[in-house]
């Protein structure tokens, strides 16, 4: 019996010693990337991205808007309508994303291949200048703001067209940063 345990007993050292041995590897290149300047760099950190950002008095006020890809145009389980989930993120000068404030106007265009034409749908607003409005628009886990714009008409069921939805952010001192996404159809 004594055999045995000795084989397994080695077995287990060998096991612990080449996870040591792992483990201290990683430790060791962590510990040298985080001490080496600009092996680890947080994204964007110094270079701003826009020169009117660098005039605000706000260095974290949205300066660049954008329709985030979980913007669905979708059914209502309830009503079997369809209906839009929006999401937009706000993006500060070095290109982080931020809260804002201002009015948030949604516009959903259909666009016809042969004619080319563009025609106005539906149009929404969501005041964030409202802190309150603010807070519940804002979904913290997608790190958006979220909107569900409901009341699109009926000709959006017949598929003929694409669907173009806009997005402008006015801010207290009237800038208009806009944003434009393609939706499809479910």
């Amino acid at each position: 019996m004594q055999p045995v345990q000795h084989v397994e007993s080695e077995a287990m050292i060998r096991s612990a010693c080449s996870f040591g041995a792992r483990y201290c590897l990683v430790s060791a290149i962590a510990a040298t990337c985080a001490f080496l300047p600009g092996c680890i760099r947080p994204k964007g950190a110094g270079q701003l991205r826009s020169h009117a950002a660098t005039a605000s008095s706000n260095p974290f006020e949205p300066v660049r808007i954008e329709i985030h890809p979980l913007t669905t145009l979708r059914r209502n389980p309830e009503t079997g309508r369809l209906l839009i989930e929006a999401h937009v993120s706000f993006f500060d000068a070095v290109d982080d994303e931020v809260k804002g404030r201002g009015l948030l106007l949604f516009e959903l265009y259909l666009k016809r291949a042969p004619a080319g034409e563009r025609r106005q749908l539906s149009r929404w607003t969501v005041d964030l200048s409202d802190l309150i409005q603010n807070e519940h628009s804002y979904d913290r886990v997608t790190r958006t703001y979220r909107a569900t714009l409901t009341g699109l008409p009926q000709e959006i069921e017949r598929g003929d067209g694409g669907l173009t939805l806009e997005a402008q952010l006015t801010t207290a001192d009237q800038r208009h940063l806009r944003a434009a996404y393609r939706l499809f159809r479910p």
